[in-house]
């Protein structure tokens, strides 16, 4: 599996008490329409994943909330998108979305450390804003590397400086450079590599 980490960001100190909790109801619609206004980040990073894919690719994001990533994917071309949150609120506002979109995109109730998927399924997974979050970040990584196909690849966004070092084995505070590491097949599936804050991607070798 390889692996980098780049582009260092400050720590965020807040501590949060909705870690490994879903949004639902009221705060979950409220998240919705608030980064709504951020749709163009959102179509900036469909079509970068897109330029990692090939065409019939199974792409899950993991932790998609409104869904807004996995809907603009789903408009660049013929792609299998599936997207899997905790929050049957998100899902309930995901798979509305995708309608009015009038795309083709599956959402789904899931924990990230225990996905309802067989395994190597996907070629590719995306996860944004939400890893920081996970109650259980090694377990979230594992079941990632469970369900990609040989040679798929996972791409995880904003991982707050300090979370993935102090929780993951084998995840080391850097610098903000660029790292990157390799595992064999028999390794166990978490990345061990230096990593300060976020992107990070895996790769399943």
């Amino acid at each position: 599996m390889q692996a980098y980490a780049s582009t260092a960001i400050k720590p965020n100190k807040t501590k949060k008490p909705y870690k490994g909790l879903g949004m639902e109801g009221a705060v979950a619609r409220w998240y919705a329409a608030l980064t709504k206004k951020s749709l163009v980040e959102f179509e900036t990073l469909a079509r970068r994943v897109a330029g990692e894919i090939s065409p019939g690719s199974s792409v899950l994001e993991v932790a998609p909330g409104p869904g807004y990533i996995a809907i603009e994917l789903a408009k660049l071309g013929d792609y299998r998108v599936t997207g899997l949150d905790i929050s049957a609120t998100f899902v309930e506002i995901a798979r509305s979305n995708a309608a009015s979109a009038n795309v083709q995109a599956q959402f789904q109730r899931g924990d990230a450390s225990r996905m309802p998927f067989d395994g190597e399924r996907f070629d590719y997974i995306v996860c944004r804003a939400a890893f920081k979050n996970f109650s259980a970040p090694v377990a979230a990584l594992q079941e990632m590397c469970r369900v990609l196909k040989p040679g798929g690849r996972a791409l995880i966004l904003n991982v707050r400086q300090g979370h993935a070092a102090g929780r993951v084995p084998g995840l080391d505070q850097a610098g903000g450079q660029q790292h990157e590491g390799r595992r064999g097949e028999s390794d166990d599936c978490i990345p061990h590599f230096p990593i300060h804050a976020a992107p990070a991607g895996l790769h399943k070798g």
